[in-house]
């Protein structure tokens, strides 16, 4: 007695399994592709944002370490401060010149665009010295010192 067996007895797939086959396997590729690609740029931009992050450590550090030697400030004008530092006796020249902030012509930190002097008083009478430096990133930086005025 023979079997009646409505499959065709070649082996392999029909076009139409093929086509199905070949989509599937196109979509899966196409999501390891775009997942691939935005991990590879959200790790090339991780990597810019920290350089950025520790750019602004470094020169807000260099900032505050040239402010913590003042002792009296004569002048301040919004890119420029004429004070009297614990080392000399001398006016020292804090100012923006070019794209670097330099304490009597000496590099302090480069890289930036702007920076603004203010001054002002506190409650208890003290005078402060406000700073904001902008960087040629876009990025901003500040602070305050409490200073003695002459």
């Amino acid at each position: 007695m023979k079997s009646k067996d409505n499959r065709n007895s070649s082996a392999g797939f029909t076009f139409l399994e093929l086509i199905v086959a070949l989509t599937v396997a196109s979509v899966v590729v196409l999501l390891a592709y775009r997942f691939l690609h935005d991990t590879t740029a959200g790790v090339r931009l991780q990597g810019r944002r920290t350089v950025q992050v520790e750019e602004m450590i470094i020169c807000r550090k260099k900032i505050e370490n040239a402010f913590s030697r003042i002792d009296f400030v004569t002048d301040v004008l919004s890119n420029r401060i004429i004070c009297k530092t614990r080392d000399t006796d001398e006016s020292t020249v804090i100012e923006l010149k070019g794209d670097s902030l330099t304490e009597n012509s000496i590099c302090i930190c480069k890289n930036i665009k702007n920076i603004k002097f203010e001054s002002g008083s506190s409650d208890k009478n003290q005078n402060i010295l406000y700073w904001e430096c902008e960087l040629k990133s876009g990025k901003y930086i500040s602070g305050a010192k409490k200073i003695q005025i002459e």
